[in-house]
């Protein structure tokens, strides 16, 4: 008898190259899903199987992976959790970091356990995520723009308001200080595991 996924499951990853826009999905294993649980596990495993050991932070081969855990979009209080892991430039090693809010419920309710970033944009760039996949945005404009002017101008592009959920980072980030951070709606990523 096979193995099947539990249902708290959205069952799949979504890889997006920002290079192409090109999206694929991966099924996820059952076993996977027994072995790594989700949310941090499930960021550990795609940063490991998709980063060689000795890439550089900063180089296209990083990824930006985020997952959220298998409790999210359930009536149960206090899971709507998600993580974000890569190579960190402070440390040259693997880094995650979570956050809260309304984004890991929204992602799961999109289908997709996790989503992961490979590459590098050709120009200042946005991702969208929806149940059909990925679509990588200009974000021209918001160049150097601040995080929450950036969360609040993604909302007003893409026209749903309150409903869009954006992960954004701001000059720090666009300017490859080692220790910049993203913003989640009006909040920062903790950090941990340094």
């Amino acid at each position: 008898m096979s193995e099947t996924l539990p249902s708290v499951y959205g069952g799949e990853i979504l890889h997006v190259d920002l290079e192409t826009g090109d999206n694929e999905i991966e099924s996820i294993d059952p076993q996977d899903a027994r072995r790594f649980l989700g949310g941090n596990g499930f960021v550990a495993k795609q940063v490991a199987e998709h980063v060689p050991v000795d890439a550089d932070p900063f180089d296209p081969e990083n990824v930006l992976a985020l997952a959220v855990g298998p409790m999210n979009a359930t009536p149960f209080q206090s899971t709507s959790r998600g993580v974000v892991g890569f190579v960190s430039p402070m440390t040259n090693g693997f880094f995650d970091s979570t956050f809260g809010g309304t984004l890991p419920q929204a992602l799961k309710t999109t289908g997709f356990d996790g989503v992961v970033l490979h590459g590098a944009a050709e120009e200042h760039s946005y991702v969208v995520v929806d149940e059909d996949g990925a679509e990588v945005k200009s974000a021209n404009g918001l160049e150097g723009t601040e995080t929450y002017e950036t969360c609040g101008e993604i909302r007003d592009r893409e026209g749903v308001g309150y409903d869009t959920h954006v992960l954004a980072n701001g000059p720090a980030g666009e300017n490859l200080v080692r220790y910049a951070c993203l913003v989640h709606e009006s909040e920062p990523v903790s950090y941990t595991h340094l």
